[in-house]
């Protein structure tokens, strides 16, 4: 196995983490002349192996269990509060709904008494005249 096909640096764990920074690309200004093209390509390959064990930041000390259950009773706490705004909102929503409709109802016996009682007036007063005409032609 050669040493750029190794994944790391023993079995256990690697003696210390590659960065980006580690891995340094010759320029052309370098003198790469002094490399035969076997050498170069062996360079190459390294050097592209050595990129791709790069590992990403992660965060320095591992998340512990009570931080993992903190994180989630407050994920829990958050869609609960959610969910419970969202059911008032839908509450007064209906509320309102309900409201409007009652109005409308109350609107149109209003103007049902109106008419009953303006044909009432007419009828009323068309009873009074007959009334007064029956009385004078006694």
């Amino acid at each position: 196995m050669k040493i750029w096909d190794k994944k790391t640096a023993s079995n256990r764990a690697p003696l210390r983490r590659v960065r980006e920074s580690d891995i340094i690309v010759p320029q052309k200004r370098d003198n790469t002349a002094l490399y035969n093209g076997s050498e170069r390509k062996n360079i190459s390959v390294a050097m592209h192996i050595t990129r791709g064990r790069v590992q990403n930041v992660r965060e320095d000390r591992a998340q512990n269990m009570h931080d993992f259950i903190e994180q989630k009773k407050e994920m829990f706490n958050a869609e609960l509060a959610f969910s419970t705004v969202h059911e008032e909102i839908t509450d007064l929503e209906n509320r309102q709904a309900k409201r409007a409709n009652a109005l409308e109802l109350s609107k149109e016996e209003l103007d049902n008494d109106k008419f009953e009682l303006i044909k009432f007036v007419i009828e009323d007063n068309n009873t009074k005249k007959f009334k007064k005409d029956k009385e004078s032609i006694k």
